[in-house]
């Protein structure tokens, strides 16, 4: 099965757009070069950080650091100085990627700043613990924790908060709102999901089909990986794999996904399941791309319109769009 194979099922969706055209020249020349030599500097250990992220704080920008009370976890805030939409109450909740084993504040930094840029409202962006030395379900533990003092500790309304995730993030983000389901408590008013890992039985057609073709996971997803930061004995549960979980009463959810990466049916069966079970979705794949692209280079023109998705997802058209 090859990776339009895998969209092809898909294509009668009214939640899909798919882009067929071929992949911008900036991003076969200049992208994925790049994420081919970072696949070898940075490959998938603990500790190894993703130093090529770029982070730096532009005039105007303002970074508060946070520490939550109830974990002792950093939590980063991210603002304009002067808001771009000053009368617009809602916040952006972001959990980084990583595998689970890597990140830290420079990954929340930059990618905090890139959805800032991209969108105009606050960001908050957590840290949490990484395995193997803490597993599953520690990570979803503190990123609860961060959530919770972003609704209690601010008052921050659910509604207004939309929260984001890339890669392993996403699982975390998806995880998340499993949980705060099964606890009976309010989702937030819309979810965001880059590259999503979203189910870990490796069972995906795209976790073979594109197991040469990702170079961010080239050779696929080893079972290996998934003891490292949890145990094979949860991968049905719903906070470790959302795809297996009950979307229903969901709120809106966008899936951006690249058509050559190894994660590419955790998109596609997660957004038709969430579709069934009468959830909003939007689900834009994007042709030739590979994982979690957007963290390789905010340059690559497909970055550009993942962050002019967004804008258009939460409602947020700007000049220029």
């Amino acid at each position: 099965m090859t990776a339009s194979e895998i969209v092809q099922p898909f294509l009668d969706q009214p939640w899909l757009d798919y882009t067929a055209d071929e992949p911008s020249d900036y991003a076969v020349n200049v992208g994925l070069p790049g994420a081919l030599q970072r696949s070898k500097e940075y490959p998938m250990v603990p500790g190894v950080t993703l130093d090529f992220m770029d982070d730096a704080v532009h005039p105007g920008e303002i970074q508060q650091d946070i520490v939550v009370p109830a974990s002792g976890q950093n939590l980063f805030h991210y603002r304009d100085a002067q808001p771009e939409h000053p009368d617009d109450p809602r916040l952006i909740y972001y959990v980084h990627g990583g595998g689970f084993m890597r990140g830290n504040a420079h990954y929340c930094r930059s990618m905090g700043l890139w959805i800032l840029r991209q969108t105009g409202l606050p960001v908050y962006s957590t840290e949490y613990r990484l395995a193997p030395d803490n597993k599953w379900p520690a990570n979803l533990d503190d990123v609860e924790a961060a959530w919770n003092y972003l609704t209690d500790d601010l008052g921050t309304d659910p509604a207004n908060i939309i929260l984001m995730g890339d890669s392993a993030g996403g699982t975390l983000g998806g995880a998340l709102g499993m949980r705060l389901k099964r606890l009976g408590r309010r989702l937030p008013g819309r979810m965001v999901f880059l590259s999503p890992a979203l189910d870990f039985t490796l069972t995906l057609p795209a976790h073979q089909a594109n197991a040469f073709t990702d170079p961010l996971f080239y050779g696929g997803l080893p079972k290996e990986s998934v003891e490292v930061w949890s145990s094979f004995d949860h991968v049905m549960d719903p906070e470790m794999s959302p795809l297996r979980g009950d979307w229903t009463g969901f709120p809106p959810v966008y899936f951006a996904a690249g058509e050559s990466e190894v994660l590419l049916s955790d998109s596609l069966e997660s957004a038709q399941k969430a579709h069934d079970q009468g959830v909003a979705v939007t689900c834009h794949v994007f042709h030739g791309l590979w994982h979690d692209w957007v963290t390789n280079d905010y340059d690559i023109p497909e970055s550009a319109v993942v962050g002019a998705d967004i804008r258009r997802f939460i409602g947020l058209p700007r000049t220029g769009d």
